[in-house]
């Protein structure tokens, strides 16, 4: 068995196979205490154990700590305000969990400057006379105006989810549910003419432009849209239809 000679030079550590003579001759030794070298041998196979182990550990802690960050990212995406990621543990993992921490503060800050300008944009849409709507992705009811909420009498509760289909005119209500599905697989823009009920039980017709939207990295987070009433010009456009009717 050869013995191992290790050498540290600069602060690196240095692993080398030595026969017994040199190590015995490094030792100031005359090459006839083996015993010793074997000694030597396992002190030395021992201490490398431990460095070994102690890098192994530091390891096992920064994958610990990758699959917290992992976690918080996932709990932040689920709406999870209040997660944080274990700072305890060595130096390097606790900074870079206090750094983990400042971007998600600073996220924290970006939503609520997002829910500032989405409270802007509900103030101004509130006030158009047009019927304002907006989608999620899966083509779910999340906002309507003001004055769609007058027309129809009911609330924003309502018609979030697949509440705002409900007032639609049965005669229209398929052709509509297809429209926006192919909408929404396409991600693109559509318009469609329909009738819907009154808060008094009338129904008058209405021409709907979506267009889809996205977020500042391009993702698509649904379709937003205005309804126009175009009742009399429909009506007008029956009875010149009828009178073409009568007469040709």
């Amino acid at each position: 068995m050869k013995p191992i000679f290790v050498a540290i030079a600069g602060g690196a550590l240095s692993l080398q196979v030595l026969p017994a003579a040199a190590l015995s001759t490094a030792l100031g030794r005359d090459g006839g205490s083996d015993a010793l070298v074997l000694a030597l041998q396992v002190v030395l196979i021992v201490v490398l154990l431990g460095v070994l182990v102690a890098v192994t550990l530091r390891v096992l802690s920064a994958s610990r700590m990758l699959k917290q960050i992992a976690f918080v990212m996932r709990r932040t995406r689920e709406g999870a305000r209040e997660t944080r990621a274990d700072v305890r543990g060595p130096k390097a993992v606790a900074i870079l969990a206090g750094e983990f921490n400042r971007l998600l503060d600073q996220q924290y800050r970006d939503e609520l400057a997002l829910r500032g300008s989405e409270e802007r944009f509900r103030s101004i849409a509130d006030s158009s006379p047009a019927f304002i709507w907006m989608s999620g992705p899966d083509g779910k009811c999340e906002f309507v105006n003001a004055a769609w909420l007058k027309y129809t009498g009911r609330t924003l509760a309502d018609e979030r989810g697949d509440g705002w289909g409900e007032t639609l005119s049965r005669y229209d209500r398929d052709t509509w549910e297809s429209v926006l599905r192919k909408a929404l697989a396409t991600r693109q823009p559509f318009r469609i003419e329909y009738r819907r009920r009154r808060r008094d039980g009338s129904y008058r017709w209405f021409i709907d432009a979506g267009t889809p939207r996205y977020d500042g990295e391009g993702r698509p987070v649904g379709f937003i849209g205005s309804c126009i009433d175009i009742h009399e010009r429909v009506l007008s456009d029956l009875r010149v239809r009828r009178m073409t009717d009568l007469y040709s």
